[in-house]
């Protein structure tokens, strides 16, 4: 000991290293060893069959009824009156007969309408088949073969367009030339100092002015058709057929221009030439014969132009309509592999959840339309004596028609529900019946009777109902206060799930389902649900462990100054919002 003392005393620098290794090593195996990481237990319960009941609760009291008036529930004509006043009657007698008909045409209609929506659907789920498939396939390639036939044409358009300007220019230079001749040549005048054009106009003009009108028309025209026509010429010399598509497309345009004033400047020389003729026959001077030389050649010159511009309009007309055959090509392979696309993704689920909510709706009217037709027989909703009968076979009665009165000495409940529990309370519904005074009684009612209008008490409004007992009970006596379960749906033999293990989120349901101990996400199809259970209707199997609650236990090693280490330990439980919220007690308040 004395040498190792002594040791520790020379190596001060190495002692210290080593007892600061030995300390902190042993704080670290210390918490290694006390620590424990946070561990997580679930609630679970398995899914099961049963039953799911949505009721609405009110307190009422008993009273002895005395007579009720039976009122009809549609409009129609009565077919028979089947009881006479006087006459007793059993619950479930039939008291009036309204026609049925139209009510069973509607019901029928109801029916074929609810098939229709149901095949429907069968179509939207049915898998593709292999017909439709190869059908779909090939219209996406003749949409093709549309496109490349519409391309080949366009290429082809350009190229007739591109030769009916080639054509045009074979023409064009000697026409102008002529029409010069022909203008402002002198061969008309005899002393050679005078143009064509001026000699036919100052001769005629010497009879009519207006011969000096069509002499200005001929030069400004002129003029106009030789701009354009060297405008147009120089576009030519510049383009060639392996020009942009663009820039054929504009030669097409401007040699059409081009052409059209020329065929309109040698129409304006016509006129001129025709109005010289014609006004010195109107005096029986003779015209000179080269007046009909040039109009034979300007008769050749508009058969020409007259062809070109044909032509060139034509290759117009032909390019515009093979793009717009490619364009619509285009458009119908997009829509052929759109549609091709759909066919391969299988049935559209949006298509198929709103046939769904359409078959819904046709099974809700189909349900009216069974309540009309059952509503046209009317029966006797307790034992009594009936009192009064209002109507005769033949009579037209509306709904609500008071058809006639039963007395009886049976007891009732009168229950009283506001505006939101009475929307879906009907005639004919199922309730339980309990009673303040007798713990162990509970008869079963039938609702028989609901306020059409409401009554308005300060601001509230209330709407009265009648429950008739399914039986009778000698310890029932009229003022009891009782609490009625109106039922108002009810399922049996589902998947039901206790409330607290259905979660949402984006506006689907899910539940976790414990699968090798750990927490799964499957989401569920909901259906009726209570203050206790949820109806699954797909998602779940009977069996599946569903988790209800998650608790989670934390326990945390921390260094206490001087005192060594302190254990604090905390439990959280997880509720259905995934909120966390610490449970037991927490050491240092925290």
């Amino acid at each position: 000991m004395k040498k190792i003392f002594n040791w520790f005393l020379n190596h001060k620098m190495a002692s210290i290293v080593v007892l600061l290794a030995l300390l902190f090593g042993g704080i670290f195996s210390y918490q290694k060893i006390n620590s424990q990481g946070p561990s997580v237990q679930y609630v679970t319960e398995e899914a099961k069959t049963g039953s799911v009941t949505v009721s609405v609760s009110g307190t009422g009291q008993v009273s002895s009824l005395e007579t009720v008036n039976i009122t009809s529930e549609v409009s129609g004509n009565v077919l028979s009156v089947n009881v006479k006043s006087g006459q007793e009657v059993k619950k479930g007698a039939l008291i009036v007969r309204i026609d049925d008909s139209e009510a069973l045409k509607n019901l029928t209609s109801a029916e074929i309408a609810l098939e229709s929506a149901k095949l429907s659907l069968e179509e939207l789920r049915e898998p593709i088949d292999e017909l439709s498939l190869l059908q779909a396939e090939s219209s996406l390639i003749q949409a093709q073969e549309s496109k490349k036939t519409a391309e080949s044409n366009i290429k082809k358009s350009y190229e007739d367009g591109f030769n009916a300007v080639a054509n045009a220019f074979l023409d064009l230079p000697t026409l102008m030339t002529g029409l010069k001749n022909v203008i402002f040549g002198y061969g008309a005048c005899s002393n050679g100092v005078q143009e064509n054009y001026s000699y036919y106009a100052m001769t005629a003009s010497i009879y009519d002015n207006r011969a000096l009108t069509y002499k200005d028309e001929v030069y400004e025209k002129y003029q106009t058709a030789k701009l354009k026509y060297e405008e147009n010429l120089n576009l030519y010399k510049e383009t060639n057929r392996y020009s942009e598509e663009e820039e054929i497309e504009e030669l097409i345009d401007e040699t059409y221009e081009a052409t059209k004033m020329i065929s309109d400047l040698i129409k304006s020389t016509i006129n001129l030439i025709d109005f010289y003729k014609y006004t010195l026959s109107i005096y029986s001077i003779n015209h000179l014969s080269i007046a009909d030389t040039h109009l034979s050649s300007l008769s050749t010159y508009t058969s020409k132009t007259n062809q070109h511009l044909s032509s060139l309009l034509s290759a117009t007309s032909t390019i515009d309509a093979n793009e717009k055959s490619l364009v619509s090509a285009e458009r119908t392979i997009k829509e052929k592999q759109l549609s091709l696309d759909k066919l391969n993704e299988g049935p559209d689920s949006l298509k198929i959840r709103s046939q769904e909510l359409t078959i819904s709706q046709k099974e809700s009217d189909l349900l009216e339309r069974q309540k009309n037709v059952a509503d046209c027989y009317i029966y006797a909703p307790f034992n009594g004596i009936i009192t009064g009968v209002n109507v005769k076979k033949g009579n037209a009665v509306n709904s609500g028609t008071v058809l006639a009165s039963l007395i009886t000495k049976q007891n009732i409940v009168k229950v009283t529900l506001n505006e939101i529990d009475i929307a879906n309370v009907k005639v004919g519904q199922k309730a339980m019946v309990t009673f303040d005074n007798f713990e162990d009684l509970s008869i079963e009612g039938e609702v028989y009777r609901l306020d059409a209008v409401g009554t308005v008490s300060q601001g509230v409004v209330s709407y009265s109902v009648d429950i008739i007992f399914s039986s009778d009970d000698e310890r029932i006596k009229p003022g009891m206060s009782v609490t009625v379960n109106i039922i108002e749906e009810s399922v049996t033999g589902v998947i039901v799930v206790s409330s607290s293990a259905v979660k949402t989120q984006g506006g689907s349901s899910y539940v976790e389902v414990l699968n090798n101990e750990k927490p799964e996400r499957k989401k569920v199809e909901t259906g009726l649900a209570d203050d206790i259970s949820v109806e699954i209707k797909s998602g779940l199997s009977v069996g599946d462990r569903v988790i209800t609650k998650t608790i989670v236990n934390s326990n945390a090693s921390v260094k206490s100054s001087n005192s060594g280490t302190t254990i604090r330990e905390s439990t959280f439980m997880i509720n259905n919002d995934g909120r966390g919220m610490p449970s037991g007690n927490v050491p240092g308040g925290r």
